[in-house]
Order: structure tokens, then C-alpha cells, then sequence
């Protein structure tokens, strides 16, 4: 399995189904010869309609334009492969509604363009190890959680006490920085990666101008050093889980042996060469036997440690406490039916993770849900869920809140049902409802209650 890019299985699956077409044959021909280019657009409207600091409305969007080539059937070489992906932000942040911490939009951010992703990965010892270096997303391996992708919080992307590390954040959406990052498998199930990223993403010279990012590595911001160990249990025909979403779909499929799916995936053959490009595809994998029910599930430990300084809540001495570390695990399973080749599924998950302390805001976090995908055969890739996202204000913190005067509550929790089709191959739509629990840990703000509908087209 050398190819960068996740395969299909059967060659009439090789017409991109896309907004723009095939462009004459020229895009299936690109995918032949390991070369994507794939565009995506993503829009959300949201409205907060109970709650947190005002009502109102807040339309965002993300254009994703990402470039993809691997390089097994273009050189001699084998194992090589190169990702670049571009984005642009727009809109207002529905968090300046709600006051939420955790952010009931996963794509909201600054109005921007910029490089998110830029690397380059070389995989060795018939895809036992692979080594990428680059402009990397951290989230994009680590702490990943299939099942939670069809939630449109932030927190089910990255649990808050991770995403809410470090002077700037670590190095994940809408910001990333340079990395070198390491996997290797272990067994047939058991694999192993880490990564040394820097400590400081995007410190701009003129902090008005958040156009682009300014990746420079100095010895102040220091290094993130994180590390995960996981484990995956399948059935050998179970192929791969739906992604419930485009973007996230193409995202993960990009990455090739980095994707903990397709790492233990069974190969038709051990060279990988029938496998081909599968971007497009957008239904169900069907089952290749009559098995009335197949299983699926994951489990992963990792950790993180920031070497640089950090300011401690108690002395407020920017240079008092050193370093700053967290620990997480998470855990999920996907039951699938053959119903009729419909192949609807069950999934669950449930993470859990803890901070340091001293220096972060949030010192606890817990997170599950459920999504029950395949409810109308018409639509054939449709999935609903609910789930609960709760991250805990550490004490010291909120000691050093009421220093100023403040009080903050315990705990943010934000419960969230959501509902995505796929209209046709190129078009989906997705309502979302969230009822947020303290919001901002504030006690002086109301529940809030937010609804937003999030479209996606893929060009």
C-alpha cells in the first residue's frame, strides 16, 4: 500500500464525481498517475437563539484547495509522496455570540488565506516506518477520532485541554507549524508515532496582519513533543469507515500510511498495486462477503509536552514554571450490517484527557457520543449523532480569577445533535443543534442555545 492516496475497488469508481466533472477524462487520468487536486467548500450559518452574551447570527465559510502526488507511478523511487493544502477563512465566529470556551464551530477562524499543510513523507521497510517533515496539522494523526468527525464543535476534533495548550495553541487548525513526524508499525495491530513540532505557531511580525503565516523557529518558543500509541481490532473485509465529512474525508485520505485506518488495512496484494485513487468515492463500502455483522474499534494513549516556560497561575512570573505537559486516551467502536448491501453501521466513542494544572486553563476533559449511519436508503451516506463535551476549569486558575474579582464555574459542557445527507456525490447538508452548559465557565451568562445549518461542495 504505497500509494498516498486511499484506494478503491473496482475501475468503474474511477470517474470523480465532482461539481466541475472529469474535465474531459483529464482528472481520472491524474488520479491513475498519482496526482489529485481537489477543492471544497465549506459554509455554516448558526444562529444563537437562547443564552450566552447576545442573540445573533454569524455566517462563516473555508475554501480548501488541496494538492496531492504520489510519487509510485510517476518515479522509480517508491514510498514517496507530497501534500500542499491552501485555505481560505471568512465570516464571523459565533463564539462572539455564545461566549463558549470550546467553540461551537470547528471551522471558525480569523478572515484569511494562507498554507496549512505543506510536506513531504518517504515510508521504508515495506511501509514499516515513515517519516514526514513539513508544514504539518498535529490533529491530522493524533488524537483522531473517526466517529467524532460528524460533530461540528471544536471539541470533538481535539479535546479542549489539547487544543488549549501552549503559549499559541498547538499546531492544528487554523494554525500550523513546521514538524517532523515519525509512525511505525508494530504489528498487525499495534503502531506507534510521534512528532517534534514547534513550540509557537504563527508569530507575526505585526500582530494586526493575520493575512498568511510566519513560521520561524527560535529558541524561546522552544518544542511540543507528543507521542501516541494505538491499537486497532477489524474484521480483515471491513474496509474503512465512512467519513462524515468532505473535507475531512479528502483531508485524511491525502495522508495515506499516516491514516491509523489504512495502516492496517489487508492489501490485495502486498505491493499495493491494484490499489487506485478513491477520493471520490462516496457510498458505503460494500461488504465482499454475506457476514450479517462485522466490527471495527480503536484504541490510543498518547501525551504532550511543551519544553518551553509558561507563566504559573499562583506567582504569575512568566519564567516560574517550566514546561507543560497532558495525557489523553480515547477509544471507539463501529459495529456494520449488511442490510441489503445498505451497510448502515453503529459508532460510539468516548475520550477522556488531563493537563497540566499550573499553567493551563482547562486541567480536564471528557467527551463521548453515539451515530447511527444508513437511516435513509435514498440518500445512501447519511448519519445521525449525539453527543457531550465537558471541559473542566483547573483551581488554580480559577484562584487566580478571583484575585481579579472573577468567579468561573467548574465546568463548560456542550451537548450537540447533528444530522448530515449527502444530497448527491458533490453537495451535502447538515443541521446542527447544541445546548451549551456555562458557557465561558461564566456564571453570569445564561444555557446557551445554538442552530446551524453547514453545507459542503466539492468542486
Amino acid at each position: 500500500m504505497n500509494s498516498a492516496i486511499e484506494g478503491q475497488e473496482s475501475p468503474e469508481t474511477q470517474q470523480p464525481a465532482k461539481l466541475t466533472g472529469n474535465w474531459n477524462g483529464l482528472r481520472s487520468s491524474f488520479l491513475n498517475n498519482g496526482i489529485c487536486l481537489d477543492a471544497i467548500y465549506t459554509g455554516e450559518v448558526i444562529s444563537n437563539l437562547e443564552g450566552g452574551i447576545r442573540h445573533g447570527t454569524s455566517y462563516l465559510d473555508i475554501i480548501d484547495i488541496m494538492f496531492a502526488i504520489d510519487f509510485d507511478p510517476l518515479a522509480p523511487w517508491r514510498g514517496t509522496s507530497v501534500y500542499l493544502d491552501i485555505f481560505g477563512t471568512h465570516g464571523s465566529d459565533p463564539c462572539d455570540c455564545v461566549g463558549d470556551f470550546q467553540g461551537v464551530s470547528n471551522i471558525a477562524a480569523q478572515n484569511t488565506w494562507k498554507i496549512y499543510e505543506a510536506w513531504a513523507q518517504q515510508n521504508f521497510l515495506n511501509e514499516k516506518i515513515s517519516i514526514l517533515c513539513g508544514i504539518y496539522d498535529v490533529n491530522s494523526e493524533f488524537d483522531v477520532l473517526q466517529t467524532a468527525g460528524l460533530f461540528l464543535n471544536s471539541s470533538f476534533g481535539m479535546g479542549a485541554e489539547f487544543a488549549q495548550s501552549g503559549k499559541n495553541g498547538p499546531s492544528t487548525f487554523p494554525t500550523t507549524s513546521l514538524a517532523v513526524r515519525m509512525k511505525t508499525k508494530l504489528s498487525e495491530h499495534f503502531c506507534f508515532q510521534a512528532a517534534l513540532l514547534d513550540g509557537v505557531p504563527d508569530e507575526p511580525d505585526e500582530p494586526e496582519n493575520k493575512w498568511g503565516t510566519k513560521y520561524k523557529i527560535n529558541r524561546d518558543d522552544a518544542a511540543l513533543i507528543t507521542s501516541e500509541i494505538i491499537f486497532i481490532t477489524d474484521k480483515e473485509r471491513v474496509r474503512s469507515l465512512p467519513w462524515h465529512s468532505k473535507r475531512k474525508k479528502i483531508y485524511h485520505q491525502q495522508r495515506g500510511f499516516g491514516k491509523h485506518r489504512r495502516f492496517f488495512q489487508k492489501s490485495n496484494d502486498s505491493k499495493g498495486r491494484n490499489q487506485k485513487s478513491g477520493i471520490q468515492q462516496r457510498k458505503y463500502r460494500r461488504l465482499q462477503d454475506k457476514t450479517a455483522k462485522q466490527t471495527y474499534s480503536k484504541l490510543a494513549i498518547g501525551g504532550w509536552y511543551y519544553t518551553s516556560d509558561f507563566t504559573d497561575f499562583d506567582s504569575g512570573d512568566p519564567l516560574q514554571y517550566q514546561g507543560s505537559w497532558g495525557i489523553y486516551g480515547l477509544w471507539e467502536k463501529s459495529v456494520f450490517f449488511d442490510n441489503e448491501n445498505a451497510r448502515p453501521s453503529l459508532s460510539y466513542f468516548f475520550r477522556v484527557g488531563i493537563s497540566d494544572k499550573n499553567v493551563n486553563q482547562v486541567d480536564k476533559y471528557i467527551g463521548g457520543g453515539i451515530v447511527h449511519s444508513g437511516i435513509i436508503p435514498q440518500l445512501h451516506h447519511d448519519q445521525m449523532g449525539v453527543a457531550i463535551a465537558a471541559a473542566h476549569t483547573s483551581e488554580k486558575f480559577k484562584q487566580a480569577i478571583l484575585k481579579n474579582g472573577e468567579r468561573l464555574d467548574n465546568w463548560e459542557m456542550a451537548i450537540e445533535w447533528t444530522y448530515r445527507a449527502e444530497i448527491n456525490d458533490w453537495f451535502s447538508i447538515q443541521p446542527d443543534l447544541q445546548y451549551i452548559i456555562n458557557p465561558g465557565f461564566n456564571p453570569g451568562l445564561k444555557n446557551a442555545v445554538t442552530f446551524g445549518i453547514r453545507t459542503e461542495i466539492c468542486f
